[in-house]
């Protein structure tokens, strides 16, 4: 038995007083008056306590009562183990262990094993257990059925040895979602278990349960008020931590301008520690930087500046020294890989005038770390039947004079391509109707005074995104000279994003089939614009040829248990970052097994890249959930507490003051006294009755 109050209990203490007033209460003797005792000799009187207790019936139904009132007022109830002996019931435990990143700490793993194992032998021969391993996702290791599989000897020992084959993984942790597996197991081994003799119900947590744990899936769900859960938690203590992350260089028009590597480094609020050391390095692990000393105070973060490169060329690995638990210190970065971005420009223009829109669009291709231009020039006349479309990536039409056929490049966009076409004449709007499939298109050349100014612009759509900066958005200084006049509003889901300062379109996308055609009722020819000599142009170039919404991914740097995809349909292996090569299946879109951080090398037959897997940087989360948070998520709501208490659940399920509660002991030990005291006052009345005096014989 034990109490919730137990400090009531010191109200035993008051047993003392029935018993003294027992020993007070001795019969007076009855007083005889006598003669005068002067002439009698003194002697020394010789008195004798006396502690013979009367009524000794009473003075125990007096004592009975205040020990009962004692113990009610301390509120004793019966713990579960005993509880399960009494009423004839087993337990059902699921043991979750934790093997996500955090638990790669020093120790932690040895501590999980370890208290695990404690568990374990702490079952009684009627209980039944199954156990899950948890990170990302929730793994059954060892099941119900395959507890009661082996005879009673040997079911501790066939899980013990499971328990030696797993160890911590990579992964990220989803403490909320396996919680919700272990409840879920539970409900799903209800048609093995007696209706008679129902199970209590009990899941063990082995986990440093830190805050990087995602919790998210526990709040919309309601916690079973059967299920009581024990934390063993590992690891505890404050250690110093902090963790970095390698910013990614911005793309788009901000990748023209001059960048440096940018790291974040995060510290830990229970680090003791402030001062670290940053460092490249090499992928054989030599150095590849001069050291970096920061400091970054507990519980905060900075964005820094990395370190330069010694040979000026990057490094793959960004190092950090300084802190107690070094299984998140290295952050890896792929090296970069130009992707191709093959244009098509199809015009009649001579590439050697200077002031032509070719003459100035060869110079504003510029190869950056992520795209690296190939143009193909082709006039209207020159036959594109040998062309292969599918390769291309962008195709400028500039000025197709006539009735130029449009059938291929319709085809193009219709199939998801992109283009772009400049009506620098009339004469090339019949050309532009039919690429849109128009009867006609109403166009007349625009009556300037002097010249015409942008007007509004869209900065929402992705090609000119990148003028929301200060720095770009400026556009009063780019003349207009002549322009044409489209109604763009003729055009079925024709979107203007730039417009003259008249209300005249200016740009406006179309979409044709699955791609789309950006029309620009002027051009950057000189005799046009001065667009070409303003600091837009290359910007505004860049933009359109590489913001390509449903182009294909080209990030090199995944998380633990991301996929890198592959290009199907063509023979490819990876090396993992210990060395090993697996041979991936030709028609496989992906590669999922990133179960180790490093550098991942895909290699096709006539190309090869390198992706950068990292830890999860939730995983560098360390400090604890503390207790009162988890115990808020998995408290029940009063009113369906109060509605289960109702039915059959056993008393071992629930917890301390549920079980108290549940029992109300106190109750019946109220009614024992109230029933005690009926009795004390009956019988201490019959005690008070004088006793008849003995009749004289023979009188």
């Amino acid at each position: 038995m034990s109490f919730l109050f137990p400090l009531y209990l010191l109200g035993l203490a008051a047993l003392s007083v029935p018993i003294l007033l027992h020993l007070r209460n001795r019969e007076l003797k009855k007083v005889v008056p006598f003669s005068s005792l002067r002439f009698l000799k003194p002697t020394k009187i010789q008195q004798q306590q006396r502690s013979k207790l009367e009524n000794l019936l009473l003075l125990l139904l007096r004592c009975a009562i205040l020990a009962l009132l004692a113990f009610a007022f301390g509120r004793p109830f019966f713990r579960q183990e005993l509880m399960k002996d009494l009423v004839g019931q087993s337990q059902q435990a699921v043991i979750l262990i934790d093997t996500s990143a955090s638990m790669r700490q020093e120790g932690h793993w040895e501590q999980a094993l370890k208290r695990t194992r404690v568990i374990i032998d702490d079952l009684k021969p009627s209980d039944e257990v199954q156990v899950f391993t948890f990170d990302k996702s929730a793994r059954l290791l060892h099941s119900f059925d395959a507890w009661r599989e082996p005879a009673e000897p040997e079911r501790k020992a066939t899980l013990l040895a499971k328990l030696e084959s797993i160890e911590p993984t990579w992964q990220s942790t989803d403490l909320g979602q396996a919680m919700i597996t272990a409840v879920e197991s539970f409900r799903d081994a209800l048609e093995d278990v007696s209706e008679d003799s129902p199970a209590g119900r009990q899941v063990y947590l082995v986990s440093d349960v830190q805050e990087g744990a995602n919790l998210e899936s526990l709040g919309q769900y309601e916690w079973p008020v059967e299920v009581k859960v024990t934390e063993e938690r590992v690891g505890e203590g404050a250690r110093t931590n902090a963790s970095l992350q390698l910013l990614p260089r911005a793309t788009g028009i901000a990748e023209l301008q001059k960048q440096e590597d940018r790291f974040r480094l995060i510290n830990d609020r229970d680090s003791k520690e402030s001062r670290f050391t940053i460092t490249w390095q090499n992928a054989e692990g030599t150095a590849a930087s001069q050291p970096l000393s920061v400091v970054v105070p507990p519980g905060e973060t900075e964005v820094l500046a990395a370190p330069k490169t010694t040979t000026g060329m990057k490094a793959p690995v960004l190092q950090l020294a300084g802190d107690d638990v070094d299984f998140d210190n290295r952050y890896f970065q792929s090296p970069p890989v130009a992707k191709p971005l093959r244009i098509l420009y199809h015009s009649d223009e001579d590439p050697d005038r200077v002031g032509a829109p070719l003459f100035f669009f060869k110079r504003a291709l510029i190869e950056t770390a992520t795209f690296k231009p190939e143009l193909t020039l082709k006039k209207f006349a020159e036959p594109l039947d040998k062309l292969d479309w599918s390769l291309l990536d962008f195709v400028v039409v500039s000025d197709p004079m006539g009735n130029v056929p449009m059938d291929a490049m319709r085809d193009y966009l219709n199939d998801g391509g992109r283009g772009l076409f400049m009506v620098r004449s009339l004469n090339s709007v019949p050309a532009l109707a039919d690429l849109l499939e128009l009867d006609q298109l109403p166009a007349a050349e625009a009556k300037i005074a002097d010249y015409a100014l942008l007007g509004e612009i869209d900065r929402q759509h992705p090609y000119l995104q990148g003028f929301s900066e200060a720095r770009f958005a400026d556009f009063t200084k780019v003349h207009f000279w002549r322009h044409r006049t489209l109604d763009a509003s003729k055009l079925e889901n024709a979107r203007v994003i730039a417009s003259f300062d008249s209300g005249e379109p200016a740009w406006f996308e179309v979409p044709v089939g699955k791609g789309s055609l950006l029309v620009m009722t002027s051009s950057w020819d000189r005799e046009d614009s001065q667009l070409a000599l303003s600091t837009k142009f290359i910007p505004l170039i860049y933009a359109i040829l590489t913001q390509d919404p449903s182009g294909s991914d080209s990030k090199r740097t995944y998380f633990i248990g991301d996929s890198i995809p592959l290009d199907s349909g063509i023979e490819k292996t990876v090396t993992l970052p210990d060395g090993e090569e697996i041979k991936v299946d030709e028609e496989a879109a992906s590669f999922d097994a990133t179960d180790a951080p490093g550098l991942y090398k895909i290699v096709y037959p006539t190309r090869a890249f390198v992706a950068a897997v990292n830890v999860p940087t939730e995983e560098s989360r360390l400090a604890a959930i503390e207790s009162d948070k988890l115990e808020l998520l998995l408290k029940v709501d009063d009113e369906r507490a109060e509605d289960s208490t109702k039915g059959d659940i056993p008393l071992g399920k629930l917890s301390v003051q549920e079980q108290e509660s549940r029992q109300k002991v106190w109750m019946w030990l109220l009614y024992l006294v109230l029933i005690l005291l009926i009795v004390e006052i009956l019988y201490s009345a019959r005690c008070a009755q004088p006793k008849a005096a003995p009749s004289e014989g023979g009188a």
